[in-house]
């Protein structure tokens, strides 16, 4: 009997949850990565998705958003680096699109 799909007990296997990993192996750089993707994805919109902005204005607004955030120091080393690497990614993906 039970439903399709599901253990005989008729519970849902555990699974860890996808947004926020607790005891996750994902090492902060990583974490840092992920998080500089995301802030330069969002400068990238915040400046209006233009080719335009993607060569000379998004830099320096990736730049100055580096530093306001801190990740140019050497904080939490790993995080920061990975903060870096995300967003120049981001602009890099950028230009070539354009």
């Amino acid at each position: 009997g039970g439903c399709k799909g599901r253990p005989e007990d008729g519970r849902r296997p555990t699974r860890i949850p996808t947004m926020r990993p607790t005891g996750s192996s994902r090492s902060s750089f990583d974490e840092g990565l992920e998080a500089g993707r995301r802030e330069a994805n969002k400068l990238w919109r915040d400046a209006g998705n233009r080719c335009s902005s993607a060569w000379g204005d998004f830099q320096n607004t990736v730049d100055r958003k580096i530093r306001a955030r801190g990740w140019n120091t050497g904080g939490n080393r790993s995080f920061n680096q990975g903060a870096r690497a995300g967003m120049k990614e981001v602009v890099v993906e950028k230009e070539k699109e354009c």
